[in-house]
């Protein structure tokens, strides 16, 4: 058996210094899944505090009790991953979407599924409920924003994104703005009611997660390219950039009622970081070492509910003990945020759709920030990670069996020659857990792949026989190639993959 063959995570973690650990902020459970190691890449907590929904590449969407963690129940229905959640402003149901294309609607109390929406051609990445409850929005790589009845699921309006696939949705507090963010790092801001159309540019890589502060004034951004935005919507501008997460950013939401803190936000590197609005990193939590998938807080600001791609999912309390131990006071170092409530909307739909025009600029693609090295960025599978080199040893490529990054395999090409890059990941480590390259199961035809400063996008997708290395041969034409050991080959009897998963990507 070739060292190739032990394929199997990690990711490249860099801790900050400022940290408060588990012991000072209470971890109040860890939620006990039975579904073994499956990640988690979406979550949501309902207004009222009392229910937890998590999903995931199981294709359920769980729900939980959020006081003590038990599980309540699975809904079945998807029939790929689970990507996005959100809860009714009341409560009563739950929106999912997910990669199988469609938008999914649940009923919390009955437990049962009462609409599934075919609105959308590929992979499904945001959804979000308008503050009244009337409509639905989600968003997907088909380039476009959907807006919907939430009780009938009749199309309100089918909007197409300018920036490419759509990463994330949110609606204004006053839910007369609808914010989409796009691959190419553009966010727009359309006006339902009054026709307009706003792009925020400054980030340079899919925007993951979009959150308005309380009062409608503010919008607070996080991207693939390992940075936050604070934006002032009146002026279209950024006020601040944080940037002080290793990797991408995957969620950011505002703290409602300010207890010790502003704006929360979780990422990759498997941390949470705390910040006041003025941009001041306060504090770093860490529960574990594993990728953060999504995050969501609480309306009261007191739970934190974390979704990690380990598969794990933790409760966090963050009342008053957040406020005693940063030490700060609503009017000492955090601005008060003040609660408003919205005005009242008409119940007539939006007028929009027809009158809008693409504008006459959009800012072209770019790859995501690099950390430390050449890094490989696959938003769609939340993998990210450096790249090292695989040295070829005369008989096969030089993996550890923990090895946690993604490798160069030595003597195919490279970025400053032609030809066919090469490059491997463990599936899963030896004692089972998930590796890096877990999540190109979850990869399809016409994903982005980034490699440093390159795009890629995905052409094919195969499983070829552990022998067969046709697939990493030389070419005369650029070309990634991804490849690692196939987890349902494996015999269990042998210890041994018998065939490889390959992903292969075209420039683009």
């Amino acid at each position: 058996m070739t060292r190739l063959s032990y394929f199997v995570i990690g990711l490249f973690l860099v801790f900050c210094s400022l940290s408060l650990s588990a012991q000072d902020i209470p971890l109040l459970h860890t939620a006990d899944r039975q579904l073994g190691d499956t990640p988690l890449d979406a979550i949501a907590i309902s207004p009222d505090n009392r229910l937890i929904a998590s999903g995931g590449r199981d294709q359920l969407v769980q729900l939980w009790d959020a006081h003590d963690s038990t599980e309540i129940v699975r809904l079945a229905g998807h029939t790929d991953w689970v990507t996005a959640l959100a809860f009714s402003p009341d409560g009563s149901r739950l929106i999912s979407g997910s990669q199988d294309n469609t938008v999914r609607v649940w009923d919390t109390q009955a437990y049962t599924q009462v609409l599934t929406l075919h609105q959308h051609t590929r992979s499904v990445t945001g959804v979000a409920f308008s503050p009244d409850g009337q409509m639905i929005a989600s968003g997907s790589l088909d380039e476009t924003l959907w807006l919907g009845n939430a009780r009938t699921g009749e199309t309100i309006a089918s909007l197409p994104n300018y920036g490419g696939p759509v990463w994330g949705v949110a609606f204004s507090p006053d839910g007369r703005r609808l914010v989409s963010g796009s691959e190419d790092g553009t966010i727009w801001l359309w006006g339902l009611y009054d026709n307009t159309l706003q792009a925020l540019h400054g980030h340079n890589a899919p925007v993951t997660s979009l959150a308005f502060s309380p009062t409608g004034t503010m919008l607070a951004s996080a991207s693939w390219d390992g940075t936050l935005r604070l934006w002032d919507i009146s002026s279209s501008e950024t006020q601040k950039t944080l940037g002080d997460h290793h990797g991408p950013v995957m969620s950011v939401d505002f703290n409602r009622h300010a207890e010790g803190f502003a704006l929360v936000s979780a990422g990759l590197d498997g941390a949470v970081r705390l910040w006041e609005e003025n941009g001041r990193l306060v504090a770093v939590l860490r529960g574990g070492e594993s990728p953060l998938g999504d995050m969501a807080l609480s309306m009261d600001g007191t739970t934190l509910a974390l979704a990690r791609l380990n598969g794990g999912l933790d409760i966090w309390e963050m009342g008053g003990r957040v406020r005693d131990l940063l030490n700060t006071t609503t009017d000492a170092h955090v601005a008060a945020l003040p609660i408003i409530t919205p005005p009242a909307l008409s119940t007539s739909p939006p007028v929009i759709v027809q009158q809008f025009a693409a504008p006459t600029q959009v800012a072209a693609a770019a790859a995501p920030v690099t950390v430390g090295s050449t890094a490989l960025s696959i938003p769609t599978a939340n993998i990210y990670s450096p790249v090292k080199t695989f040295y070829l040893d005369g008989v096969s490529w030089a993996i550890d069996a923990w090895e946690p990054l993604v490798g160069h395999l030595q003597g195919t090409a490279w970025l400053d020659t032609p030809g066919n890059i090469a490059l491997g990941g463990h599936s899963r480590l030896p004692d089972g857990r998930p590796g890096i390259f877990a999540g190109l199961y979850g990869v399809k035809i016409g994903d982005p792949i980034f490699l440093g400063e390159r795009r890629y996008v995905v052409s094919q997708i195969l499983e070829v026989d552990y022998q067969d290395l046709r697939v990493i041969y030389p070419t005369s034409e650029e070309h990634l190639t991804l490849i690692t050991c196939d987890i349902p080959s494996f015999d269990a009897e042998t210890n041994f993959y018998y065939e490889r998963l390959v992903v292969i990507a075209e420039p683009g």
